[in-house]
């Protein structure tokens, strides 16, 4: 059980355009402070990520010398942290605070939440996503009316203070787990006809993908392949809780795990970064069956592509067949080499034409070099 302290006067400040969890480091200055002790910062309040927080308390101790007027909330809150309205930094960094308000809500005035930006503002607040609403109100049961959105510099009252439930890069407690299995309960339902998902990456081959994957797809049998973004929350969770096996490629889609206390499922999880299975499998294992990972891939690793976040990849193709013949009952396909080699040169020209990528010649030659160095040399531009 982790416990919860409660404070009086604590300031509040807000994440803003220019200080926000996904700005550098040095540039942060949000987060939790004792204005009555010199306390710069909250232990329970900071945010993890990893072996550390996210929020710069040098930053924050600068905000609390300089000298101004706070608004003022009066009442008995309950701090709900950092709300990100990005699909997956929602559901694996915004929500697992909840517990300890959801079991005492009738102690409390609200929830109060740091928002991030989005795009460049915070209009998302006045017009919530779909899937933050479905998870507040009808997941955790939580009446977004009782959340006070934190976009100034405000001291609360009092304020109850509870570490994450969870955070990424590390493992939840058992205690909470056990919790968010009682709340997925309710999507179990004993007359499903679908056992086995492929949740596809498909519609965001630009944004990071494993290249050729609809190959491989289409050698499994009996496997349902959807795109998760078409479904509604309550139905993605249904399909995973009541499944037998779930492949699903690294993206958001994995961290609807974040909802759910365990599946019945075994994962088999696609990476499309490689060589970070290992980290996928730590925090998941817990939830499912079985968590297996294939990450041998390597990217693409051209300027003009963008980031490491939205690079695509490449697979050997004989170590997926092996991967999924271990994983997979009566997985008998055999894979051939040019037929993936084809499908993934069709999504590169996918991925050049959406981005109206020109003089992509060297593109091409490191598209050819990190196939070849996979698998058995096929062909060429």
């Amino acid at each position: 059980m982790i416990e919860s302290i409660t404070y009086n006067n604590l300031l509040i400040v807000p994440q803003t355009l220019k200080s926000h969890f996904g700005t550098d480091f040095d540039s942060r200055e949000f987060g939790v402070i004792d204005i009555n002790s010199g306390d710069t910062f909250k232990f329970p309040a900071l945010h993890i990520r990893g072996p550390r927080s996210v929020e710069n308390t040098e930053n924050l101790q600068s905000a609390l010398r300089i000298s101004e007027e706070y608004e003022r909330l009066e009442g008995n809150w309950f701090y709900g942290g950092i709300c990100s309205p990005h699909f997956g930094h929602f559901f694996s960094e915004s929500i697992h605070r909840l517990k300890g308000y959801i079991e005492n809500q009738h102690k409390y005035d609200g929830l109060l939440f740091l928002p991030s930006p989005f795009r460049g503002s915070f209009d998302w607040i006045e017009n919530l996503p779909s899937y933050i609403k479905f998870t507040f109100e009808s997941h955790f049961g939580v009446d977004i009316n009782n959340i006070k959105w934190i976009l100034e510099k405000t001291v609360v009252n009092k304020l109850t203070v509870q570490r994450q439930e969870f955070s990424l890069g590390n493992v939840a407690d058992k205690d909470y787990v056990d919790f968010l299995r009682r709340i997925s309960q309710k999507y179990v339902n004993t007359n499903f006809t679908i056992s086995n998902y492929v949740f596809s990456r498909a519609n965001y081959i630009t944004m990071g993908r494993c290249l050729g994957l609809d190959y491989i797809f289409r050698s499994l049998n009996g496997f349902h392949v959807i795109n998760p973004e078409n479904y509604s929350i309550e139905q993605q969770i249904e399909n995973i809780v009541n499944a037998d096996i779930i492949i699903i490629e690294e993206g958001s889609a994995i961290h609807l795990l974040d909802l759910i206390g365990y599946t019945k499922a075994k994962i088999l999880f696609i990476s499309r970064r490689g060589r970070n299975g290992r980290y996928w499998k730590k925090m998941y294992q817990n939830k499912c069956k079985d968590f297996c990972f294939f990450d041998d891939v390597k990217q693409i690793n051209h300027s003009m592509l963008g980031g490491p976040g939205v690079l695509p990849s490449l697979l050997s193709l004989s170590k997926i067949e092996v991967f999924l013949k271990d994983s997979v009952d009566n997985y008998e396909a055999k894979l051939d080499a040019k037929m993936y080699y084809e499908e993934c040169s069709k999504d590169l020209e996918k991925i050049v034409n959406k981005k109206k990528l020109s003089e992509i010649s060297g593109l091409y030659i490191e598209f050819e070099e990190v196939f070849n160095e996979l698998n058995s040399p096929v062909g060429n531009f």
